[in-house]
């Protein structure tokens, strides 16, 4: 008797085992296909401007333009729906947002944010080397900014209960009008809007060069 109940308790164990790792492959090929599904909505819709690869300088609308490559799925479903509700103001994203569904939304953020990237650029530079406004912007960060955003521009998991961006290779506009938007009050955020109010035009400019001078390489992407 007790050796037909340690052979059921394996049966049962294995069939555990089995019922899992099924369970896992499936949630790998859902979000495969998702990012697969992301990547043709994001050539037909999002592209040019952000360009396929998440990078917006690559694409023709960059000054403005956010790079979101390997942004956080979180974050990108976030703001979409922001946009689509007109919770966030965008002329342009409003209208996008109002074009896609909910699963384009979905499968959008699981395309760019799949995508793996490699760092260097200001953070490969010793301080002495670094341009002046990307010396100081990098001690404003180190002050102000690193608790949230990471010095790399990376941002911390589990630093604030909202999903936060990645700011590394940020071009240098979109950044500066971001933090002047916070400052003046026309986009309002509990934790970005005192901290903007606290920085001067010239700290603006400065942690605009240390983030935007980060580059950000985006891995093993076949265009």
């Amino acid at each position: 008797m007790q050796f037909e109940a340690s052979i059921t308790l394996r049966v049962r164990f294995l069939s555990c085992l089995l019922l899992v790792a099924g369970a896992c492959i499936t949630v790998s090929a859902s979000a495969a296909d998702a990012a697969s599904a992301g990547r043709i909505k994001v050539e037909q819709v999002c592209s040019n401007c952000h360009g396929l690869d998440g990078q917006a300088a690559s694409a023709g609308n960059s000054a403005l333009s956010p790079t979101l490559t390997a942004q956080s799925k979180d974050y990108l479903v976030s703001r979409l729906k922001d946009y689509r509700t007109g919770k966030r103001q965008n002329p342009q994203m409003n209208f996008v947002a109002q074009m896609i569904s909910e699963q384009d939304i979905e499968n959008v953020a699981a395309w760019y944010a799949g995508l793996k990237i490699e760092l260097s650029g200001n953070l490969d530079a010793a301080d002495d080397d670094l341009q002046p406004g990307a010396r100081a912007g990098k001690a404003k960060v180190e002050q102000l900014c690193q608790h949230c955003h990471g010095l790399d521009g990376q941002a911390v998991t589990g630093s604030t209960e909202i999903p936060i961006p990645d700011l590394s290779g940020q071009p240098r506009p979109y950044i500066v009008e971001r933090l002047e938007a916070y400052r003046a009050g026309s986009i309002q955020q509990a934790q970005m809007t005192p901290i903007a109010k606290s920085l001067s035009d010239a700290d603006i400019d400065n942690v605009a060069d240390w983030y935007s001078g980060i580059s950000v390489k985006v891995l093993d992407f076949n265009q």
